[in-house]
This record gives structure tokens, sequence and C-alpha cells, in this order.
């Protein structure tokens, strides 16, 4: 078998096929094909978080916190704490007590962790925070044009 990442989904309407074969000299272009990847997966999941629950108290109670705040190290800290504080969980576990009775006690629990990642997901967007890969590929292809032009 030839080399190479490839991610396909289908499910309804929703269909992706990424495919490339890894590029052996640049481990740059490789990357950001996978960033590329997790974008899609990214915007994925919160299609199917939204389509299982109303997230609307969630969003509101995030964009409370973060609302006229602009981005520093104490901010962050804030966010994180109050992400996993009374409030947010409070509106969290009301979801899920939408939930039927087929989930069983672990996979609330990773449900529980999906909204947490949202909501923290959602914070750090509001205050221009670039926190993992995925969100950062934009500026990645843009920088990786400029390197190739530089002797590549």
């Amino acid at each position: 078998m030839e080399d190479t990442i490839q991610f396909i989904g289908k499910h309804g309407n929703w269909v992706v096929v990424k495919k490339t074969k890894p590029h052996e000299n640049s481990p740059l272009e490789n990357a950001l094909f996978l960033s590329g990847i997790l974008d899609t997966i990214y915007d994925r999941l919160e299609d199917y978080l939204h389509e299982s629950f109303d997230l609307g108290p969630l969003d509101a109670t995030v964009d409370e916190i973060v609302k006229g705040k602009r981005a520093s190290a104490n901010l962050i800290g804030e966010v994180v704490s109050a992400v996993n504080g009374p409030k947010v969980n409070r509106v969290i576990n009301d979801l899920l007590q939408n939930l039927d009775d087929s989930f069983q006690k672990k996979e609330r629990e990773a449900i529980k962790t999906l909204l947490k990642a949202y909501a923290l997901r959602r914070a750090f967007k509001a205050l221009k925070l670039k926190v993992d890969y995925s969100i950062a590929s934009e500026e990645m292809k843009k920088g990786l044009k400029k390197f190739k032009g530089k002797g590549r």
C-alpha cells in the first residue's frame, strides 16, 4: 500500500474527502494537511453538539464570562476556572438531564467533557486566543507560502 494521509466521512448531507501523499521533504506540508482535517472534525463535532443540545444557555453563560474582556495571562486562568466552575457546570448538568437513559455513566462523563471543551473553545475564540492546531491553519497556509519563496 502506498503512503497516504486521508480522511473520509459521510453522514447524511455531510460528505468530506481529504487525501494527500505525505510530503517526504516537507513535514510542514503534512502538518498543514492534518490541520485542515482537524478544522473539519472540530466543525462537525460542534454541529453534532448543536443537533443534540440547545446550546443557547451554555453559549450565553460563556459569552457572559468573556464579555468586554481582552486576552491576558491572568484572564486565561480566570476563564479556565470559570468554565470549570459552578455556573458553567450547572448549565452543563441541566443539558445532561435531557439525555435519554441509554447513555451510561461513563458516556455521560465523556459528553460532559465534550461540552466543557466546547465552552472553553468558545471562550478562547471570543478572546481571539489560538490554542490548537486547527484554528491556526489559515495563518499556517499564509506563512508557508512566504516560506516556499525562500529557497525551498
